[in-house]
């Protein structure tokens, strides 16, 4: 397989009109064979939210709809996009592995909200109950990147809302964590009825997709604007780093590699971890409470307790990488390890985890991030939750959070004394500046700026990683993998902010 993104064929590589004319037919018969419903141009329109004008022009050929928004209308519409891609010119016939179908290029292609969509359609009882409107979320800054995808489910007219102590019993048996909140049952009682019955639904499709999260809460304000009803229910990923993924075959190497640690949260580096491990055609691992590593350094899904699931993870991640590299197997891997991995469920600092941190033969990169950040995080968690009840709960854990950062750079001075003069630009350590524009809580999508420095975060990684490396056939930021570095390529280069210095 030579590659799915679209942004890797030459420059020149523009669609005619009789193509582009092909791809939207494929889209809309593929839609119509998989839902049985005709997928119409104004809502084609409502899903990317431009004019009908402009859909008329892709329905015609007249003008190019990009690869981001023939990728995601292709996974709506239940087509595999590499079928589209190839009648759009920008992957040939030859470039196709024809064992390789389904929507999202089969099955491990996708994400959490098309999957769940994938399971509901073929269920002869949730397809009579329930539509399903998919939606992504974009930045548009300097950078501009589809961050987030999600599914709303709408309970058909007619259709009896579930009983509550079936649902229940369900959700216990599916292990459902969190579950609504006793004054959200009490408040609320149909509308977490039928968030227990689609979440047992889902749960088990979707344990080998990543992390994902429920929104749309009665009472709660930050997706309401991506909402048709309200109150919602909105299965949302992150799809930049919201899952781990796998390495390619002909990743970047060095004589001396190691695996990357990315330290923090969505808020100022997992997406950048994310965004590096393509560049680099290394495998991508989200550390968190759902994921187990093997042996072989497989990403492996399972259930630990929410509170201690993050600190076991980060163990059995620093344990394979001290085994591999005594080994001399090198690991070509990003890992993103959020502050939580380095605490117990109270706060209190994870000595163990911390010590483990200190001793990793991996290489780290620690960004601080601004203050503000922080801030506008601990709000939005607040505004997802109904009538603000989580306010205590989230005030504590950034505490926890800020606390967090302090343990970590303390094992990051007590690092750097025991690491001799020639390793001695081995970890990149960096305080985050406040992101330019405005950060606003009470939105679903992701602040542009805060993406954008999330891109240069990443670039400056590569950088750095190419200067402090030995032996390597090439600079990493000379033939970025694949991803967002390849696309923004020249943009950074030319961008200050991105410099290393």
């Amino acid at each position: 397989m030579a590659g799915l993104d679209p942004q890797e064929r030459p420059a020149g590589s523009v669609p005619r009109a009789d193509q582009i004319e092909r791809m939207m037919r494929r889209i809309t018969d593929g839609h119509l064979r998989s839902t049985g419903r005709e997928l119409t141009q104004a809502a084609v329109a409502r899903y990317f939210g431009v004019s009908a004008e402009t859909v008329r022009s892709w329905f015609s050929g007249r003008r190019n709809p990009g690869p981001d928004r023939v990728r995601d209308l292709a996974r709506f519409a239940g087509v595999s996009p590499i079928e589209a891609f190839v009648d759009a010119g920008w992957l040939d016939e030859s470039d196709v592995d024809p064992g390789r179908s389904g929507a999202g290029g089969g099955g491990d292609q996708m994400y959490a909200p098309e999957a769940a969509v994938h399971a509901l359609l073929h269920d002869e009882t949730m397809r009579a109950r329930y539509a399903v409107r998919l939606l992504a979320l974009e930045s548009h800054g300097s950078y501009p990147l589809t961050t987030d995808v999600a599914a709303q489910f709408l309970l058909i007219p007619g259709a009896a809302v579930p009983a509550l102590a079936d649902v229940e019993r369900l959700a216990g048996m599916a292990r459902i964590v969190p579950s609504p909140s006793a004054a959200m049952l009490r408040r609320h009682p149909d509308y977490c009825a039928v968030r227990l019955e689609l979440a047992a639904f889902v749960a088990e499709p979707l344990r080998w997709f990543g992390q994902y999260s429920w929104q749309g809460d009665a009472g709660s304000q930050t997706w309401r604007p991506a909402a048709d009803r309200w109150p919602a229910q909105i299965l949302v990923q992150d799809i930049v780093s919201g899952r781990s993924t796998e390495a390619a075959a002909d990743g970047w190497s060095c004589r001396d590699q190691r695996p990357l640690v990315l330290i923090g949260g969505r808020y100022s580096s997992s997406m950048a971890a994310a965004m590096l491990a393509g560049a680099l055609g290394w495998q991508f691992v989200l550390v968190h409470s759902g994921t187990v590593i093997d042996r072989s350094g497989q990403v492996v899904a399972t259930r630990r307790d929410w509170l201690s699931g993050p600190a076991e993870a980060w163990r059995e991640v620093a344990e394979h990488v001290g085994r591999s590299h005594a080994a001399g197997r090198p690991w070509p891997a990003v890992l993103a390890a959020r502050p939580h991995s380095f605490l117990t469920p109270d706060g209190s600092p994870d000595h163990g985890a911390l010590e483990q941190l200190r001793r990793t033969p991996a290489r780290i990169v620690y960004a601080r991030p601004h203050e503000a950040v922080l801030d506008w995080w601990t709000e939005r968690q607040i505004g997802l939750s109904c009538e603000r009840e989580y306010k205590s709960t989230a005030l504590a854990l950034r505490k926890q959070i800020e606390a967090g950062f302090d343990h970590i750079e303390e094992a990051l001075r007590a690092r750097a004394e025991t690491i001799s003069a020639e390793r001695g630009r081995e970890d990149l350590t960096i305080r985050c500046r406040r992101p330019s524009g405005a950060l606003d809580p009470l939105r679903p999508q992701i602040p542009d700026g805060l993406v954008d420095d999330q891109v240069r975060l990443a670039w400056r990684s590569l950088t750095w990683l190419g200067h402090t490396s030995r032996h390597a056939a090439e600079l990493p930021t000379r033939t970025p993998r694949s991803g967002p570095l390849r696309r923004f390529k020249r943009l950074l280069e030319a961008d200050q902010e991105a410099s290393l210095s």
